[in-house]
């Protein structure tokens, strides 16, 4: 069967769309945003933190492109009802430094969405700071931190405070639903720090709605299994971090057990679970990025740690306990409004699971915060499309019983080019975090649970 190639041509000015792309998305991020198909508010950052250089302007640009052809092709349309073949073409002010990385590129976004990309880049001479806006000469941040609003992030701005550091605060929303999450735990954050320890700016990336002013509209599906948003988010950071200083430290706080990727069954391998912050990807982005000038440390402090030690690791117990309620860490909190509850952490997707684990390890797991609670409802494990993930981490768990977690199994998910010494480091992290996951069911699950998981009470 021959394969579909989507093409998306981006655009930061009129000109012509190239014959071979005109059948593809055509995506506008234009002066007049009536007339853009990407929707995307980078002025606070200017204002906020004066003007990047042009290479993080093209990098969000990118990226932020890669974020909306993500989402308008339907994985369940292509020949295996997930892969997607692209040819994007995009605009650089500095033409030298891109041509000669598009490849790599290509390849660090092939790896993090599981689609295959091709790259190709063309002259620009638009600068993407508009005209007019009231631009500050220096910022006094210490660092720039993503924070999505859940645990991993609040406890990443926690310890920052913590060290006496002057955080700034980046989140990503394409939804009114993210931003008050991120807000809520912001707001608690303030109330408990000192007064000009820390800002937030929320940035909105997302494909435009449909408007008669644009030249060609996007499609009206929307694709939910988004791998991309990272490179967006970090690709956000990075305007703020380049424009205050190259120095400028930007941190990605993610528990280094999520961060593997490692699937819990032969089944999930692959795409379907995310590669946020797995360390081929930043190993790969950081390449990618130096190449092109930006050097800002990415760093993510918590890479050698499971989810349950950066919670018994916070530099301030009484805090987190404050705020660790009000952070969102589902894969889909939006799943509660289809039984009239408040929105809020599900309690049976994968990342809950490893959320209430954690919490526990800590004494601070409450059920009552989540919409269902796996540990007691047995019927949602037998029967129900919701205990999916809880059945795979069943035989993920009893698997590992079986065999020895070698360094072999991490490359289960994505290559691993790193020392032996570093290698032994991670694969702790991963056989930890199956124990404290562990430790939640036999701790606290019902015997008909324990049963059906085949795990022994100790």
């Amino acid at each position: 069967m021959s394969r579909s190639v989507i093409s998306v041509f981006v655009r930061t000015g009129p000109e012509p769309v190239a014959r071979e792309f005109r059948d593809g998305l055509t995506i506008d991020r234009f002066c007049d945003p009536r007339a853009s198909t990407l929707d995307a508010n980078f002025e606070p950052i200017y204002q906020t933190c004066g003007v990047p250089p042009q290479a993080a302007l093209d990098f969000a640009l990118f990226a932020s492109s890669v974020y909306v052809a993500d989402k308008k092709v339907l994985r369940r349309e292509q020949a295996d009802a997930w892969t997607r073949y692209y040819h994007i073409s995009v605009p650089a002010y500095d033409l030298n430094r891109w041509r000669p990385v598009s490849q790599q590129f290509a390849k660090v976004l092939s790896f993090l969405t599981g689609d295959v990309w091709r790259v190709s880049v063309r002259p620009s001479d638009r600068w993407m700071v508009q005209p007019g806006l009231q631009l500050i000469s220096s910022s006094t941040y210490d660092v720039v931190c993503l924070f999505s609003g859940g645990l991993d992030s609040a406890i990443g701005a926690v310890n920052l405070l913590e060290s006496g550091k002057r955080v700034l605060l980046i989140g990503h929303y394409d939804n009114n639903h993210t931003k008050n999450d991120q807000v809520v735990v912001f707001e608690q954050l303030t109330n408990l720090y000192p007064s000009g320890a820390l800002d937030l700016l929320q940035i909105r990336v997302r494909p435009a709605l449909k408007s008669d002013s644009q030249e060609k509209s996007l499609p009206s599906v929307t694709e939910n299994t988004v791998r991309s948003r990272s490179i967006v988010f970090l690709s956000i950071a990075l305007l703020a971090a380049s424009a205050i200083s190259q120095d400028t430290n930007v941190f990605m706080p993610e528990n280094g057990y999520i961060s593997l990727n490692i699937p819990l069954t032969p089944p999930r391998r692959g795409s379907s679970s995310t590669r946020t912050t797995h360390p081929h990807f930043l190993d790969g982005v950081t390449s990618l990025l130096s190449a092109i000038g930006l050097c800002n440390p990415i760093r993510n402090p918590f890479s050698a740690l499971t989810k349950g030690e950066i919670v018994q690791m916070c530099a301030n117990k009484n805090t987190l306990r404050n705020i660790a309620r009000s952070t969102i860490s589902c894969a889909h909190p939006e799943v509660l409004r289809f039984v009239k509850q408040p929105r809020r952490n599900c309690g049976y997707c994968y990342p809950c699971l490893v959320r209430r684990a954690a919490l526990h390890m800590a004494g601070m797991d409450d059920p009552r915060d989540y919409g269902w609670d796996v540990c007691k409802d047995a019927d949602l494990i037998k029967h129900s499309k919701r205990g999916k993930d809880a059945r795979a981490m069943f035989l993920s768990l009893n698997e590992a019983k079986r065999s020895k977690q070698t360094l072999l199994s991490l490359a289960s998910g994505g290559p691993m080019n790193k020392p032996v010494a570093e290698l032994e480091k991670l694969r702790r992290v991963y056989v930890q975090g199956l124990s404290e996951i562990e430790r939640l069911f036999v701790e606290k699950a019902t015997p008909e649970v324990l049963r059906l998981a085949g795990l022994q009470q100790s």
